[in-house]
């Protein structure tokens, strides 16, 4: 049996189509913008009606998760979605009243909360190799990036987890540590 390769959308009519044709799966890409010019965002997963993208490759600046004038989450919903394509915007949504742009989880990325507070989930399928849990910020990066999870840490508030650049669950201060970004957001599945 020959296995499907991803496919590469490169505009949100070719996304919308993929959706309501029910072709869409794990792996494929849509090629947008943001902040940093040219933006990869792969399917992370799909389940439950839901269709998780995740950024391919790290926002170019490092960023604390939080500190006395900062909050990530915050600004991934305010300047980094003004960066966004309109029409993305526009079919973006927050399921269970969660933020429009987001960080992956821990249990999410790992399947377990190793250092985390527990947390109801599972691993995407995108996830669950590790070449994919290691991220620069480009196909032609010299090295890895340590990116934050959106999971605060079990024994701390002021602790959050994250991906160190193996590829492996880890954790540092929310204040005192900038790490790299990978902005997750969720679509709606279509019903066949």
């Amino acid at each position: 049996m020959r296995e499907e390769t991803k496919r590469i959308l490169e505009s949100i009519d070719e996304l919308k189509k993929a959706i309501e044709e029910g072709t869409i799966r794990v792996e494929d890409e849509l090629i947008t913008k943001d902040k940093d010019g040219t933006a990869i965002f792969v399917v992370a997963d799909i389940r439950d009606g839901w269709i998780t993208f995740v950024r391919k490759f790290v926002l170019q600046d490092d960023k604390p998760m939080k500190r006395k004038d900062f909050d990530l989450i915050q600004w991934l919903n305010s300047d980094y979605m003004e960066t966004l394509d309109k029409d993305l915007k526009a079919i973006m949504v927050a399921p269970d009243g969660q933020q429009l742009m987001d960080l992956p989880r821990e249990i999410e990325v790992f399947g377990k909360n190793e250092y985390g507070v527990k947390e109801e989930g599972s691993r995407w399928e995108y996830f669950k190799k590790l070449n994919t849990r290691i991220c620069g910020t480009g196909d032609d990066a010299e090295y890895s990036e340590w990116w934050w999870l959106n999971t605060p840490h079990r024994a701390s508030a002021a602790h959050f987890c994250n991906c160190n650049d193996n590829g492996l669950a880890n954790y540092a201060g929310a204040s005192s540590a900038s790490f790299c970004v990978r902005p997750r957001f969720i679509l709606a599945q279509r019903n066949q």
